[in-house]
């Protein structure tokens, strides 16, 4: 019938998707796969050409599974790497898990400026008996123990703690 020459490369691919400054750290995400294993894959993350983390590629990604059938769509990941305040470089890159092919290939790399100002939120001041009540949040990127002061007309601030839980701003600034 014929014969046919194929190569076959056994290099991992993938793609980093989504980089940005986030509480604390720098936030990467995207997808990697080795086609010589439908098991999920190492992503070590390099922060100013140090170690920055690891990632394991095994979150469901659809999209991925449709483009590669044959290794399923739990190719994902999304890692937050500590950094402290400033530029920083990140590198990613995944980690060949495969007999074929000998490298581990960059998937991209970003500078990214991560801001270490505390911020929040001023919600209310509702009147009480003999005060008010005041609420809102704060978050201080350099540490987990922040806490906002509160004056009234020019007094002397109060010092509260951000120790309550609040589900809605651990969801839009995820540590």
């Amino acid at each position: 019938i014929g014969c046919r020459s194929v190569t076959i490369s056994g290099e991992p691919v993938g793609n980093l998707e989504g980089v940005s400054a986030t509480v604390g750290g720098i936030r990467l995400s995207g997808w990697a796969l080795d086609a010589d294993t439908a098991g999920p894959l190492d992503i070590h993350v390099y922060v100013d050409g140090g170690w920055g983390g690891l990632a394991v590629a095994d979150r469901f990604r659809p999209d991925v599974g449709a483009v590669y059938p044959r290794v399923g769509p739990n190719h994902g990941f999304d890692l937050v790497v500590p950094t402290t305040s400033g530029a920083h470089q990140a590198c990613a890159y995944v980690i060949n898990a495969g007999p074929n092919g000998g490298t581990n290939p960059l998937l991209g790399c970003v500078t990214v400026t991560v801001d270490g100002r505390p911020f929040g939120n001023f919600e209310s001041a509702v009147p009480t008996a003999g005060g008010a009540l005041v609420s809102g949040w704060g978050i201080d990127p350099d540490t987990n123990d922040a806490a906002v002061e509160i004056t009234v007309d020019g007094g002397a601030p109060v010092t509260v703690p951000t120790s309550t839980t609040r589900d809605d701003v651990a969801w839009a600034y995820p540590v």
